[in-house]
């Protein structure tokens, strides 16, 4: 007779923001956003990639407020291990949020309350379960900024182009 055993409890979470989020997750699509938030853990263990072996890692994770058509909504990265490595998840999300490199020694509680564009999809786990995660982050473009940060209104619809717009000859069949 088989007996099942539970998996050796690693004490690593996929989310580290579970409490804030709760069921206000945000939906597909891509945003204009937030940090709001940012974890870090110290000495988890965490079982190594394709390994039966288990390490302690330091790991952080960052939450972002959405701004969405129906309001605003929460979501986080995964947690990341602590690393300065290019090739590492950090480096690579921190890269691709500022635009470029970071810098080592920077402060990552710098970043809360810095603005982004993220861009959310759909995942399906293991397990079949449907979630959603941060498939992209990238620098809010500077237009967007000003908006973001109400510095400027929206062009209204009675703004005037610049030069000179050719008169009209004919109408349009629809």
């Amino acid at each position: 007779m088989a007996i099942f055993k539970a998996p050796e409890a690693s004490g690593a979470s996929f989310s580290l923001f579970k409490d804030e989020i709760k069921d206000d997750v945000c939906p597909p699509g891509q945003y204009p956003a937030k940090c709001v938030g940012i974890k870090e853990e110290y000495e988890v263990k965490v079982q190594k990639f394709q390994s039966d072996e288990y390490e302690l890692q330091d790991r952080i994770a960052f939450l972002f407020e959405c701004y969405g058509d129906d309001g605003n909504s929460l979501i986080d990265t995964r947690p990341m291990k602590i690393s300065g490595h290019e090739k590492s998840a950090l480096f690579q999300f921190l890269k691709g949020w500022m635009g470029k490199a970071p810098s080592y020694g920077m402060d990552t509680d710098d970043l809360k309350g810095h603005p982004a564009l993220i861009t959310v999809a759909e995942a399906t786990s293991k397990t079949n379960k449907v979630y959603t995660r941060i498939e992209s982050v990238v620098p809010l473009p500077k237009a967007m900024l000003m908006m973001f940060n109400k510095e400027v209104d929206p062009p209204s619809a009675e703004a005037k182009p610049k030069g000179k717009a050719k008169p009209a000859t004919e109408e349009i069949p629809f």
